[in-house]
C-alpha cells in the first residue's frame, strides 16, 4: 500500500516543460523506475499489478513482461536486485495511437492519448531475471503523469457487419457470376490449381468449400499487392464462380470484383501511391558483426524463434520485426545478400525492433506510398 501511494503522488507530480522533449520524458522514466523498485517485499510485479489495479477499477499507468532462464526455479525476484540495462522512447502507433502491445499476447487500450511511450529494460547481474516496463505517458494542464489504460488479451476482431445474407442463395444478378454463402465462418479452402493461356484470363472459380471475401477480393489482383478497407466486406464463407461469356472484354477477374462491388455496395480500386503508416529505416554501414553472411541455397532459408534467422534477407528480417508494416530501407541494401544473425529479444511486443536499434538502426515513423487495394463504402 505505500509503494502504491508513492505511484499515486509520483503520477501526479508537476514538471516545467513545453512539449514533451525525450530527455523530459527519459527524466521521468527513471523517476518512475526508482518508485517501483523501492517497493518492499520480493512478489512479482504481475501480481502487484493486479492488486494496484483493484485499486483504480482496473487501470493501471504501467506494465510489465518477464522473462526467466529454464535454469531458475524461483520466480520470485527482487526489484531493487534489478538494473536499467537501457531505457527506450517510444511514439505511439501511428495506425493505433490509443493501443499499446505489450507481447505478442497482451495489449492495453489507453484512456487518454499517449504523447509517448517509454520501454524500460531491466536485469539481474547473473542475466536470469528480464522484466520489460511499458509506460504511456502524456502531458495535461502542466501535469506530467503516466496514462491510465486497461490490458487484455489479444483475440479476433470481430467482423463488424452483421447484415444477415441467406445461405444456399446466389446473390449474384450478373449472367456468369455466381456468389454463393455456404457457411458463417472465415475459413478459406484455396483456389483450384491456375489455368494457362486465356482460358486464366476467362474463369475465376474457388475450391467448392469456399472461401472468406476478402480472400477471394485479394487473391483476384495481383499477389503482394497491399489492401485496406477489408472490413468493408461482411463475413462468411463463400463459393465463387465467375466466367467471361462470349462477346465480353476484360477477365473475369475484374468481372467478379465489379458484381462484388455491386452486391455488397463497396468501391474497390487501385491506388498507386496510397500512403501508409510506416517506418523509414536506415542501417548502420557496414552491418553489425552478428550478421553473418549466409552462401547456402536460399531453399534452405529458416527461422528458428524469436529474432532467431537463419539465410533472411535484410529486408525480410526487417518487415518481420516491423510487424510487415511497409518500410523504406536507407540505404538501398543488396537484397540478395542473405544473413545468420540471432537477436537479443526480450519479453515485449518489439523486441525484435528494440534489437535492431540498440544495433544502430535507426527506425523512425514515416508516411510510405504502396500500392495498395482500397476499398470503401458507397454512400448511401
Amino acid at each position: 500500500m505505500k509503494t502504491f501511494l508513492s505511484i499515486c503522488i509520483l503520477l501526479c507530480c508537476l514538471v516545467a516543460f513545453g512539449d514533451i522533449s525525450r530527455q523530459e520524458a527519459y527524466d521521468f522514466t527513471v523517476r518512475c523506475v526508482d518508485v517501483w523498485r523501492s517497493s518492499e517485499g520480493s512478489k512479482s510485479l504481475e501480481a502487484f499489478i493486479s492488486d494496484a489495479g483493484k485499486k483504480v477499477g482496473g487501470r493501471i499507468g504501467w506494465s510489465e513482461s518477464f522473462w526467466f532462464s529454464e535454469t531458475r526455479s524461483n520466480v520470485n525476484y527482487d526489484p531493487k536486485k534489478l538494473n536499467i540495462e537501457r531505457l527506450l522512447i517510444r511514439d505511439p502507433d501511428s495506425d493505433d495511437p490509443m493501443r499499446v502491445r505489450l507481447t505478442d499476447y497482451r495489449s492495453a487500450t489507453c484512456l487518454v492519448r499517449p504523447e509517448k511511450i517509454a520501454v524500460v529494460y531491466l536485469g539481474n547481474i547473473q542475466k536470469d531475471v528480464r522484466v520489460v516496463l511499458t509506460m504511456p505517458f502524456v502531458s495535461n494542464n502542466g501535469k506530467f503523469m503516466l496514462c491510465p489504460m486497461l490490458a487484455e488479451n489479444l483475440g479476433e476482431k470481430s467482423n463488424e457487419i452483421t447484415n444477415e445474407i441467406p445461405l444456399q442463395k446466389n446473390l449474384s444478378t450478373i449472367s456468369g457470376v455466381e456468389i454463393i454463402k455456404i457457411a458463417d465462418d472465415d475459413n478459406c479452402y484455396g483456389f483450384p490449381w491456375p489455368k494457362q493461356g486465356d482460358e486464366a484470363q476467362r474463369v475465376f472459380n474457388t475450391n467448392p468449400q469456399g472461401c472468406s471475401l476478402p480472400q477471394i477480393v485479394l487473391h483476384a489482383v495481383e499477389p503482394g499487392i497491399r489492401a485496406t478497407g477489408l472490413d468493408h466486406l461482411p463475413s462468411g464463407r463463400f463459393n465463387v464462380q465467375c466466367e467471361l461469356l462470349p462477346g465480353e472484354n476484360g477477365t473475369a477477374n475484374e468481372k467478379l470484383l465489379n458484381a462484388i462491388s455491386d452486391i455488397f455496395k463497396v468501391n474497390i480500386r487501385i491506388d498507386d501511391k496510397h500512403l501508409w503508416n510506416g517506418y523509414r529505416v536506415t542501417a548502420p554501414n557496414p552491418l553489425p558483426d552478428c550478421f553473418k553472411e549466409n552462401r547456402n541455397p536460399a531453399s534452405q532459408s529458416s527461422m528458428h524463434g524469436t529474432g532467431d534467422y537463419e539465410g533472411y534477407s535484410l529486408k525480410r528480417i526487417l518487415s518481420h520485426a516491423l510487424y510487415n508494416k511497409p518500410f523504406e530501407l536507407l540505404p538501398t541494401n543488396n537484397d540478395v545478400v542473405r544473413y545468420d544473425v540471432h537477436l537479443e529479444v526480450w519479453p515485449e511486443a518489439y523486441g525484435e525492433m528494440a534489437a535492431l536499434q540498440q544495433l544502430g538502426f535507426d527506425i523512425a515513423q514515416a508516411k510510405i506510398p504502396e500500392r495498395t487495394l482500397v476499398i470503401t463504402a458507397q454512400r448511401q
